[in-house]
Formats: C-alpha cells, structure tokens, sequence
C-alpha cells in the first residue's frame, strides 16, 4: 500500500506539471515535442497500473474475466485478480521503459552526450523508413520458407505466423538448421533462400 501511494503521488505530481506546461505553451506545442508524449504515456501506463493495483487491493477484482460480469448471478461487475496482475505488469513494464527514455532528456545535459541524443533523433525517421522497407523483405522470405518446409512437417514453419517468427530468428543467427534440411527435394532451395536472408540482414 505504501508503495501504491508514492507511485500515485508521484504520478500526481507529474501529471501537475504537465497540465502547467501544457497550459503555459499550448496544446500544439506541447504534442509537437516528443518528450511530453513519452511523459504523457508514462504517466498514463502507471496511474492504470495503480487503478488496477487498487482494485486488487480493495479486494474489488474476484471472480471471473476482467472487465465482464460475474458472480453467482451474473450480475455483479468484477474483475479477474490474475488477469488484473498480468495487466498491471505489462502496463508497469512499459512505465519503465517510458520513464528510463524519458531520463535521456536529463542526460542530454551533457554537451557529450546531447550532440549524440540530437544525432539520434535526427536519424530516427531514417531508421523508421528503413525498419518498414526491410519488414516487407521479412514477410516475403518468411512466406518462402513457408512454402518450401511447411509440406515437409517442419514445426517452425508449419503457419505463416510461426514462419515469419522463425525468419525473423534467422536475422538474428538464432535458427535450427535441422528445419532447413529437411526441405527433401527442394534442400537446394531451402539452402539458397536461407543464405540469402543472412546476407540481406547483413546489408
């Protein structure tokens, strides 16, 4: 409960700050910089973490599937605790992500260090555009693979989903190679496609 109420404290008191800045600068202005959506959001993921908190707390959260009706009748509104719990820690995950890439903004202080923040987001809508070219590549050797090792039973390949899963492993030199040999007649095509997927993630 403690550590409930300073997390809702703090949250408060950032969620003030913001309201000001917002009110000081205008709305335009204040969506237009990056780092107040990155406070807004975290902001937001804790205060729903701390309301999910609460619920579980109060004893509120008890029987069935978040958000439905439950209960001997059906009529009595509750919310499932282990449901509850696993959505509390995803939202307090993201929190923590927000909140480290918030403190960048701090550390840009540092003459050092802002040259090298500011050259980062200079490059992020390069980078934005190229994730999504190299997404379409991703999809098209997935769909592949799928084709080829799919009729020969090949687990990681056996949907498209799974298949798209297991190329992107590929990327990262994670893969069985068990799954590619097992292609039969069509080994050969296997071989060459899963060389140059390395090759590609190389560029």
């Amino acid at each position: 409960a403690a550590g409930m109420s300073l997390a809702l404290l703090l949250t408060a008191l950032g969620v003030r700050a913001e309201a000001v800045e917002m009110r000081r600068i205008g709305w335009g202005r204040y969506v237009g910089n990056h780092w107040n959506l990155i406070e807004t959001l975290a902001h937001a993921a804790v205060l729903a973490a701390v309301g999910l908190d609460a619920l579980l707390y109060l004893g509120v959260a008890t029987h069935a599937a978040a958000l439905r009706a439950c209960g001997p009748t059906g009529d009595a509104p509750c919310v499932d605790p282990q449901e509850a719990a696993s959505l509390r820690r995803v939202l307090y995950a993201l929190a923590a992500i927000l909140v480290w890439t918030r403190a960048l903004k701090f550390v840009a202080m540092l003459p050092r260090v802002g040259v090298l923040l500011r050259m980062v987001e200079r490059m992020l809508p390069e980078v934005a555009t190229f994730a999504a070219i190299f997404f379409f590549f991703l999809l098209g050797w997935a769909n592949a693979f799928s084709v080829l090792l799919q009729p020969h039973g090949v687990d990681h390949f056996r949907t498209f989903g799974q298949s798209v899963y297991t190329t992107f492993r590929l990327m990262l030199a994670d893969f069985e190679w068990d799954d590619y040999a097992r292609a039969g007649r069509e080994g050969w095509a296997a071989l060459a496609l899963w060389v140059s997927f390395i090759l590609l993630g190389c560029i």
